[in-house]
């Protein structure tokens, strides 16, 4: 940090915003995935189980296949 050339106020903050920053992708990573996170486009296929559905990710419209099984 000292080669930053950062003052100590200046050290204390960016410490604190990089912990606030691991905490927040933590928590995101900790988060499980549900329908609700992806927007479905069309099926791709169908099987004896289940289907494939080609979605979006809600949070950056990135395109994804879904795999949707029965497990009863």
């Amino acid at each position: 940090m000292s080669q930053l050339g950062l003052s100590q106020p200046q050290q204390e903050r960016l410490k604190t915003q990089i912990n606030h920053d691991e905490a927040v992708q933590l928590r995101q990573d900790r988060k499980k995935l549900s329908i609700y996170d992806f927007k479905p486009i069309r099926i791709i296929g169908k099987g004896a189980f289940g289907e494939v559905r080609l979605c979006q990710w809600k949070n950056n419209s990135e395109p994804v296949a879904v795999k949707k099984l029965k497990k009863s």
